[in-house]
């Protein structure tokens, strides 16, 4: 009886074609049998027996079968590969019988548990030869965290990926690489984003065959209270049916997927939490709310966050569609695609932490080799708004960008003590980003962004303190006095505190060893205290 392949990862096999095999198999925790157990090939589901056995009947288009993990379980770490987790197989076409067996380890009580999201890492060289150099440096701060995290839970936390791995799929060997050049600990969970589907497929299969390595193209598991839907809302075009001057994809949703999510929540009790992580935004227009009608019915009768990327900066500003269905989507982990210190929106290039707490979930985000917790907006003082003309004397407003900011934050401020309420928000392009971006060459756009506000300062003098206080209670206030330092691009504080490291990069964002010839440089000094400040220098 010949096997499924025994890597989830190494596999390039096509579908099944032709009659539904039988698949077997037998999950264990430290080799003892776990009953109750659900698996699914991604259209039926099979349950295990005392003896944690089970078997289940392959559908014909069916790639992959995998465990839909149950709460207080995780995937055994010895099946966890830097990163990539054992939780499924790609189907060998083969054969008419196969076996699959699943290892899981106990973990105890999970109704308080953290895990990370970060999406659209796309590293490409084409785009930003410095992409690799952020590679290394976001996914070892998430590995910290991590770490942090597990000594705290007494298990391990998980990373989801919300996808957009890289460029293309041709690229996925590279991306799996640097987990192992790494060697990445924190289980990975992905789901599929647009540059890791091959276009113009003629099935859907086929344009999904590079990133099955990475995970089914759709799947569920546990974690304390919390149920995770990974789903995919992308279809590909034919080359003779996309329309003239469209991109090569289209929001939309597989009919065997909605049906598989159909029986899917038939195993989860009505009024629970769930978490479910799809690629492109779905509530952002009407357009896209009335796409995912279908998928939204499913959804009605449980609490629901929704998580996703594609636009590569923070959009948590949607028009609430139930009161029950709320999406956040999250900024890339590489800003602008790795270009630049920031995405478009002038977030920090970073990801999320989430917390569990039974049902109740909340979360912050992390700028990448900073505290959270101190740095969760950027002060732009008069003068330093990166526009070489500014002068502090003459420019007397205050914009502050509040990265993750919804209707739900508060943020206000004072002068000399004195309460002066709530800035001005307003829609608008962030400075640095312009800065950074605008106009620089073909597509380094820059977008308005939400999230800005602002305010005027006193004519001369004055200490002025921002207090901003997220969703769950969590505040963090800046203060500057004026007049102030009108040449560094975050200085934030007078320069009371000692420089520790220093490093130079042309105003592009490249990073040189010193200045080498005359011009315009940024000399990026890191405080004793922890703030990064970066300073324009012509030489």
């Amino acid at each position: 009886m010949k096997r499924i392949l025994a890597s989830a990862y190494l596999l390039c096999s096509l579908a099944l074609t032709g009659a539904a095999a039988d698949i077997s198999g037998r999950i264990t925790a430290a080799n003892a049998p776990v009953e109750g157990v659900l698996v699914s090939d991604g259209f039926t589901f099979a349950k295990t027996d005392a003896e944690g056995r089970y078997t289940i009947a392959a559908n014909a288009d069916a790639t992959t079968v995998f465990v839909v993990v149950p709460s207080g379980y995780e995937i055994d770490p010895a099946k966890v590969t830097n990163g990539r987790v054992q939780h499924f197989y790609r189907i060998d076409p083969a054969t008419a019988k196969t076996d699959a067996d699943f290892a899981l380890k106990s973990i105890g009580d999970d109704t308080r548990f953290h895990f990370l999201v970060h999406t659209d890492t796309q590293p490409n060289t084409d785009v930003s030869p410095y992409c690799w150099e952020g590679m290394h440096e976001g996914y070892p701060d998430m590995q910290k965290t991590a770490d942090a995290l597990r000594t705290a839970d007494g298990f391990n936390p998980f990373l989801l990926h919300l996808g957009d791995i890289t460029l293309r799929p041709s690229d996925h060997w590279q991306y799996e690489s640097f987990l192992d050049q790494i060697k990445f600990k924190t289980p990975l969970f992905f789901i599929t984003g647009n540059h890791d589907k091959l276009y113009y497929s003629e099935t859907y299969n086929a344009g999904m065959e590079s990133f099955l390595r990475f995970a089914p193209a759709w799947y569920s598991f546990n974690r304390g209270k919390i149920h995770f839907l990974m789903l995919d809302n992308i279809e590909l075009y034919s080359r003779a049916a996309q329309p003239e001057g469209s991109v090569e994809y289209y929001f939309g949703y597989q009919p065997a997927m909605l049906e598989w999510v159909k029986r899917d929540l038939e195993h989860v009790e009505k009024g629970s939490q769930i978490v479910v992580c799809i690629h492109m935004q779905m509530t952002s227009t009407k357009s896209r709310v009335k796409a995912s009608k279908p998928l939204l019915d499913l959804l009605a009768d449980y609490n629901v966050l929704l998580l996703t990327g594609h636009l590569h900066k923070h959009n948590n500003d949607y028009a609430i569609v139930s009161p029950n269905i709320r999406e956040r989507n999250q900024t890339a982990l590489g800003g602008d695609q790795w270009r630049g210190p920031c995405a478009v929106d002038g977030s920090p290039k970073g990801y999320y932490i989430y917390t569990a707490n039974g049902s109740e979930i909340s979360w912050k985000f992390k700028p990448t080799g900073k505290d959270p917790d101190k740095f969760m907006f950027k002060i732009y003082e008069p003068g330093n708004l990166d526009i070489p003309e500014a002068k502090a004397e003459e420019d007397k407003e205050i914009t502050v960008n509040v990265w993750d900011w919804d209707r739900n934050w508060t943020l206000s401020y004072s002068v000399d003590g004195k309460e002066m309420g709530a800035p001005e928000q307003f829609t608008g392009k962030d400075p640095l980003a312009e800065y950074n971006y605008a106009g620089r060459k073909e597509g380094y756009e820059v977008y308005e962004t939400y999230h800005l506000f602002r305010c005027r300062v006193p004519r001369t003098g004055g200490e002025m303190t921002f207090k901003a206080t997220d969703p769950f209670g969590r505040s963090y206030s800046k203060s500057i006095t004026l007049p102030h330092v009108a040449d560094g691009i975050e200085a934030t504080a007078a320069d009371t505190s000692e420089v520790t490291a220093t490093a130079w990069f042309t105003p592009a964002g490249a990073a040189v060893a010193a200045p080498t010839a005359p011009g315009l440089y940024l000399l990026r000094e890191t405080l004793a205290d922890g703030i990064t400040r970066t300073r324009k220098i012509q030489k």
